[in-house]
């Protein structure tokens, strides 16, 4: 991530806090869904559950890589009128629609968007790096095995 070059010290400081927060919040998520939450007494997963919903975030960005990486929904505005209310997925699944409304892919759908057009072929383009990385290897290993 580059802000002219370079972070600013407060935005770094806001990204490192964010990125924290996103993280006790999928564990929090987890542990309600893999039962952790049963075996506890009232007054904890109360408290946990007041910690999950201090930790929701809404982020306003111009910018496709934190959407990508960080929501779960994203609404687009344009002068004060909802135009979407989808996920990341279903966003930037619509090239054309995201042209339309100025804006762009995030940049590792748009690396993979360029493999599409030399040939590769994606169930459905990544959105994050993560994402790209386990597509990738999955293909190489694929490849490995019909040359090995």
């Amino acid at each position: 991530y580059y802000v002219n070059q370079r972070w600013l010290g407060g935005m770094l400081t806001n990204f490192s806090t964010i990125k924290t927060r996103i993280a006790r919040l999928k564990e929090l998520e987890e542990m309600q869904e893999d039962g952790t939450f049963d075996v506890l007494t009232k007054k904890e997963v109360a408290a946990l559950l007041h910690e999950k919903e201090k930790l929701t975030i809404i982020l306003v960005t111009h910018q496709m890589n934190d959407v990508a990486n960080f929501a779960d929904q994203v609404l687009v505005m344009e002068s004060g009128r909802l135009l979407a209310d989808k996920t990341p997925a279903e966003l930037f699944s619509d090239p054309g629609w995201l042209k339309k409304h100025h804006l762009n892919l995030p940049q590792t759908t748009a690396f993979a968007q360029r493999l599409v057009e030399r040939g590769m072929e994606f169930a459905q383009l990544p959105l994050t790096e993560h994402e790209l990385a386990k597509v990738l290897a999955t293909k190489i290993k694929e490849a490995e095995g019909e040359n090995g």
